[in-house]
């Protein structure tokens, strides 16, 4: 039974190598939301997924990460 009314709109930024993990993930989130749908253009989504794997320094691996969701969410107004 999901708890959330209406349709939920996200956004994938994907920052590095998930080997396929981010599309495990989201497709788990579906079978718990069905009404999830993935958005492309950032103003038209609710939420934006961050998957941010750490493969050597997580400072390294976060601060990319960071920077691409600030590219990503920098174009809404």
């Amino acid at each position: 039974m999901s708890l959330i009314k209406g349709e939920v709109r996200f956004r994938r930024c994907v920052s590095g190598e998930t080997l396929g993990s981010d599309d495990g993930f989201i497709r788990k989130l579906k079978e718990k939301i069905p009404r999830l749908k993935e958005e492309f253009n950032v103003k038209n989504c609710n939420v934006i997924l961050v998957f941010c794997p750490v493969v050597s320094r997580s400072g390294t691996n976060i601060e990319a990460a960071l920077k691409k969701l600030q590219t990503l969410s920098g174009t809404v107004d």
